[in-house]
């Protein structure tokens, strides 16, 4: 980094588009640094490698389709969030998951959409010594009764 006054705290990121492999992430988004005068600072970051989360929705009772239908993958921590949107055929595609304890739901507007008060969740755990690619096994959603009466 260049024109940081000394002293000043600077918040250090990686350029995660200079990494030759788009699977890796910094461990931490950020570093702190105060840097002295006159000297160079190195800065290491760790990297963490990421994988790839694919599963299917399928359509049971009272349910029409699983096309477009929203998802929410939360980290069990209050974390990281990632959102993704089914394929036609119902099946979907999360990328750069890190390593963790999630759950996975509809979210709260596909879930009215397609009159389901009380939305699946499934737990999902990716270890860091998984595959490159977590598959989830099939999702039945069940419409609720209650719901789909006019």
């Amino acid at each position: 980094m260049w024109n940081v006054l000394p002293y000043e705290a600077v918040n250090v990121r990686i350029d995660t588009l200079s990494l030759e492999d788009p699977g890796w992430v910094p461990a931490l988004p950020a570093r702190a640094l105060r840097p002295s005068p006159q000297q160079f600072t190195k800065v290491e970051f760790g990297l963490v490698r990421t994988r790839e989360l694919t599963g299917a929705l399928v359509p049971g009772a009272k349910v029409s389709t699983t096309a477009g239908v929203g998802l929410v993958l939360r980290d069990a921590d209050g974390g990281a969030t990632y959102t993704a949107r089914t394929f036609s055929d119902g099946a979907f595609y999360i990328s750069r998951v890190r390593p963790g304890r999630y759950r996975l739901t509809l979210a709260r507007s596909s879930a009215t959409a397609l009159g389901i008060a009380t939305p699946p969740e499934v737990e999902v755990v990716i270890s860091a010594d998984s595959d490159t690619v977590v598959e989830l096994p099939s999702i039945t959603l069940q419409g609720d009764a209650a719901a789909s009466a006019p």
